[in-house]
């Protein structure tokens, strides 16, 4: 909508003249909020021209990938699992007149090479055109990237041919994507809080995030604004779970941290894990908190990201959140490598189950969480959860024979040893 307003007292004609816009409404959330896109000053127009002949960005690109962020060394393994099939963007002709311009898409290494542009296409723009998209497929063929990491920059330039330099001022829309170490459905703002709406036990909430090659994770980054009941210093646990068809399955880690809502506004602190936690494909990031906390995690609302937040309650179990559109603001950071193999075997040689051959008692080296039995034949005959004290385990009276045990490692990793049972 363009509007006219006639400047005629003397007492505004002069050097100094300023002037500010008012927004007022009934403060129904963000239903009553307007916006100037700009504001034009001319002399000697009539009344009622309150067109203009200009053509311009209207929406600005959407992001490049689904993520806001993306460890360097997982796109680069993989970028066609990160990126948006398509880019978009949306223009306007203020005018009442056609318009024919050309318009190209492009990608950029901030810092290094030129832009590789991606696409190139010219139309006629009707009259009073309003949101018209313009999209395009991105692709990064041509940049030599680092997966130490980068900053890609990626957008559309309008080429509308208009001869008033002030008009072209929103003839392009960009937007910079930082590829470090770290995943993030977030923007960085936080528009809302998430919180527990249940009364009782525990609830649990989780984020899904996919991985283009085994890595570990490290750390998180978390933002609690501050609203509601202040909960500073309070414990709440940390989680990490495999997949499990879609859902969150067996928790990887899980450990206790503190929440902190003092950071300042939109700010994320860091909380390095007791170890680093082997995951691969897809796994979840999350939190466990008793019902009654009332505790907000940061939310933006403004993340396009669909099927990722989980939920998890004494009543429903795992669900997918499908009323809550947006992401909570939790960051998995990661370590940029696998468990190697020389570390797999250190962590091997390590754990021992003696004694071997064994009459029935297993005795372990060092702390483990389960383990499973298999006999010959590969069946599974035990499944065992270590207790908290990591007691010798009395096994029930089985045949005598060689048998396979299978231990996961406080390491999260597993460890395949051969016992041989004897009467």
């Amino acid at each position: 909508v363009q509007a006219w307003a006639a400047i005629r007292e003397q007492r505004f004609l002069h050097d100094a003249f300023q002037f500010r816009f008012r927004s007022e409404g009934t403060r129904n959330a963000m239903r009553d909020v307007w916006n100037l896109d700009y504001v034009e000053l001319d002399r000697n127009r009539r009344r009622g021209q309150n067109t203009t002949r200009d053509i311009g960005i209207s929406e600005s690109v959407s992001t490049l990938m689904h993520y806001s962020a993306v460890p360097a060394r997982q796109f680069v393994a993989t970028p066609e699992l990160y990126l948006r099939d398509e880019i978009a963007a949306s223009l306007n002709n203020l005018g009442n007149l056609p318009g024919a311009i050309a318009w190209r898409a492009f990608i950029q290494q901030v810092g290094t090479s030129p832009a590789d542009t991606f696409l190139r296409e010219e139309g006629l723009i009707p009259g009073l055109a309003r949101q018209r998209q313009i999209t395009a497929t991105p692709r990064i063929t041509n940049l030599n990237l680092n997966p130490e990491g980068f900053v890609l920059q990626h957008g559309f330039w309008l080429d509308t041919k208009e001869q008033n330099a002030r008009q072209r001022a929103n003839d392009s829309t960009m937007q910079r994507t930082t590829f470090s170490n770290y995943f993030a459905l977030d923007d960085g703002s936080a528009e809302a809080g998430y919180s527990s709406l249940y009364t009782y036990g525990n609830t649990q909430v989780a984020q899904r995030f996919e991985l283009a090659a085994p890595d570990q994770v490290r750390a998180f980054r978390v933002h609690f604004p501050q609203v509601g009941v202040q909960h500073n210093n309070v414990a709440i646990i940390f989680r990490i779970w495999a997949d499990d068809d879609g859902r969150p399955g067996r928790t990887l880690h899980e450990q206790s941290f503190p929440v902190r809502q003092n950071e300042g506004l939109n700010t994320f602190y860091e909380v390095e894990l007791n170890q680093p936690v082997p995951v691969e494909g897809t796994f979840y990031v999350g939190f466990s908190q008793p019902a009654t906390l009332y505790l907000n995690i940061g939310f933006d609302r403004n993340a396009v990201v669909t099927g990722s937040l989980f939920y998890n309650t004494v009543v429903s179990g795992w669900q997918q959140d499908t009323v809550n559109a947006g992401a909570v603001m939790l960051r998995p950071v990661m370590a940029g490598q696998a468990l190697g193999l020389e570390d797999e075997e250190a962590l091997e040689a390590s754990l021992q189950v003696y004694p071997n051959p064994n009459t029935g008692i297993l005795h372990f080296s060092g702390p483990y969480r389960s383990f499973l039995i298999y006999d010959v034949t590969g069946r599974e005959i035990l499944r065992h959860t270590a207790t908290v004290w990591q007691d010798p385990v009395r096994l029930p009276r089985f045949s005598p024979g060689l048998y396979t045990i299978r231990i996961e490692t406080d390491h999260h990793t597993f460890i395949t040893k051969r016992i041989l049972l004897k009467l």
